[in-house]
């Protein structure tokens, strides 16, 4: 993959933004769930700040990228404390943090060293990452730039007021939240109603051909558990962004016999990964010779992906548990475990 990563010069700006923040220090009266939109002119819909910080762990500031991101955020908080960590991992955003020395990279450090900026003790350092969907936070690119600026630049403008006007990140309305959106122009304050959206459409194109072959096979009574699943251990080439692979299991549900494990990359996107998967699975099916009864799933994202797979007749349930396969992850899971501790 082609990356065009910010340049020492580009993100000269986003620093001096920074040491701004650093001294306003909005985290003291901020929390990360208040949460306001910036709107730039030729943007399609807003960004949403957030202030990490107030805890004294980790002093940041987010930007969700889109409405998207913003329901991702908004039903981590909600399921707490039973939200799982790695959701986090999903959802698109930017952020400008301020770390210990020895959290930054050789890279990190050398860009400020090439700007002649210096900085001393603990959550002091700037750095500036950029977190694509199930991938580790890497370098920014040089389109987050403007971005990243638009947010601090606001955030500058905001904090203060918030810090005298605590309700003015609670307009009138259940839905709304504070907006600061430009014209090119000048900025000025407004709302915006997101639109939250729980599913992400994914365009997806069936194989023909493979759903032609599959049509054809023998039907059995057998009932197929399937899930796809973010695997915690990243991979990646060197100097390239690390990613978390996603294994799509198929598990006999009466046996317990794992029929199929099959491993993808959410490179160069996640959408384009999950358009995969129906034809993945047909690809399964081919390979098996036979086609099952009732496929059981238990993600609403795996149902809507294999939905199209109905006019097969295939019976695609929603259930609450998979059991068989779960047990067949566990071992999955622990053999990568080990795998890792071989190579740690």
């Amino acid at each position: 993959m082609t990356n065009t990563y910010a340049t020492a010069e580009e993100c000269r700006p986003l620093f001096a933004l920074m040491d701004q923040v650093k001294e306003l220090a909005p985290w003291e009266w901020m929390t990360e769930t208040e949460i306001f939109g910036v709107q730039a002119a030729d943007a399609a819909e807003p960004d949403y700040v957030s202030v990490m910080g107030m805890a004294g762990e980790h002093y940041a500031v987010a930007l969700y990228l889109g409405n998207r991101a913003l329901t991702q955020f908004m039903q981590m908080e909600t399921s707490q404390p039973f939200a799982n960590p790695l959701d986090l991992l999903l959802i698109p955003q930017l952020q400008a943090s301020f770390e210990d020395r020895n959290t930054l990279t050789d890279k990190d450090r050398t860009m400020l060293k090439t700007l002649g900026l210096k900085y001393r003790g603990r959550n002091a350092w700037p750095q500036l990452r950029a977190q694509q969907p199930a991938c580790l936070p890497w370098y920014i690119e040089t389109t987050d730039v403007p971005r990243i600026a638009n947010a601090l630049e606001q955030l500058l403008v905001v904090a203060p007021r918030v810090k005298s006007d605590p309700a003015l990140l609670r307009p009138k309305g259940k839905r709304n939240l504070f907006l600061r959106k430009t014209d090119g122009q000048e900025w000025v304050d407004a709302t915006v109603s997101p639109k939250l959206s729980t599913q992400q459409d994914i365009p997806i194109q069936l194989d023909a051909e493979l759903v032609e072959t599959v049509r054809e096979l023998p039907r059995v009574t057998n009932v197929l558990e399937v899930d796809l699943d973010l695997l915690p251990t990243p991979i990646g080439e060197t100097n390239q962004r690390p990613y978390f692979p996603y294994s799509l299991l198929v598990v006999e549900s009466e046996s317990g016999m794992v029929l199929e494990s099959d491993i993808l990359s959410p490179l160069p996107s996640l959408s384009d990964m999950w358009a995969e998967v129906p034809n993945r699975f047909l690809g399964t099916m081919a390979k098996l010779g036979v086609l099952p009864q009732q496929i059981h799933v238990q993600s609403n994202t795996l149902a809507a992906l294999l939905g199209g797979l109905e006019q097969l007749d295939l019976q695609i349930e929603l259930v609450d548990e998979l059991s068989s396969l779960n047990q067949a992850k566990d071992g999955l899971l622990g053999f990568l475990s080990r795998g890792s501790d071989m190579f740690g």
